[in-house]
């Protein structure tokens, strides 16, 4: 692989791993090899000049599943109410999150996915989805009176804090 040295435009021969050293300015060079791949020229947007900024990039292409690995328990409450095995909705989720997750896949591959994947489930979750995002957002924490807070509740470093009369008069955000 060749790239152009963003810095000084001297052209720098990279490993098979995306590094490689600019013999004109005299820097070590790591490249992400995705980037390369998929035949991307803007060099100084995905060449690095330290291990950390590659590695820092190199999240751009991890796929997002955080939603899916949170909601797991309510996905698998979604498949119980509508008669579908869990282990099926959860598959077909990791399916759909990794073709939303690839950049080179258009709206006709895409569309194509879909349809082979099981139409019900894939509208269960999206369906779970959706209620999951919206009741994920900021709720009002309704706080008891401070008499009504006992000490016998709270943890040791808590109790007899003088602040807690001060917090439990203010109203949520």
């Amino acid at each position: 692989m060749e790239i152009i040295c963003p810095k000084c435009g001297q052209k720098v021969i990279l490993d098979e791993k995306g590094r490689g050293f600019c013999i004109k300015c005299g820097m070590k060079i790591y490249a992400c090899t995705v980037c390369i791949r998929k035949g991307r020229k803007d060099y100084e947007k995905f060449v690095f000049y330290s291990p950390k900024a590659l590695a820092g990039h190199m999240r751009v292409h991890k796929p997002s599943v955080t939603m899916l690995s949170a909601s797991l328990a309510s996905l698998e409450k979604a498949a119980k109410n509508l008669g579908i095995e869990a282990e099926q909705l959860l598959s077909n989720a990791r399916k759909l999150s990794d073709c939303l997750a690839s950049e080179e896949m258009s709206a006709e591959q895409l569309l194509s996915t879909l349809l082979l994947l099981n139409v019900s489930a894939t509208l269960a979750l999206a369906k779970e989805l959706r209620k999951f995002k919206s009741e994920g957002a900021r709720m009002p924490v309704k706080l008891g009176s401070y008499s009504e807070i006992s000490d016998a509740n709270l943890p040791s470093f808590v109790r007899r804090n003088p602040w807690l009369e001060v917090l439990s008069k203010r109203s949520p955000i």
